[in-house]
């Protein structure tokens, strides 16, 4: 993912319908670092979706 537009190349969304698009469980790689820096919901349509989300801190 490199933009960070709603829809459309290389954005969220495109990463995770093309995931949709393939069997088994998938992983969508960000092109740079996410600062995540307190609780994040995502919330939106749809059903039977788990997000898991592996934080990592560097020093």
């Amino acid at each position: 993912m490199t933009s960070l537009a709603d829809s459309g190349p290389n954005t969220p969304r495109q990463a995770i319908e093309d995931a949709n698009g393939l069997a088994g469980a998938d992983t969508v790689t960000l092109a740079s670092t996410l600062r995540i820096t307190e609780s994040v919901t995502i919330n939106g349509p749809g059903t039977g979706a788990t997000i898991f989300l592996l934080v990592t801190a560097i020093r």
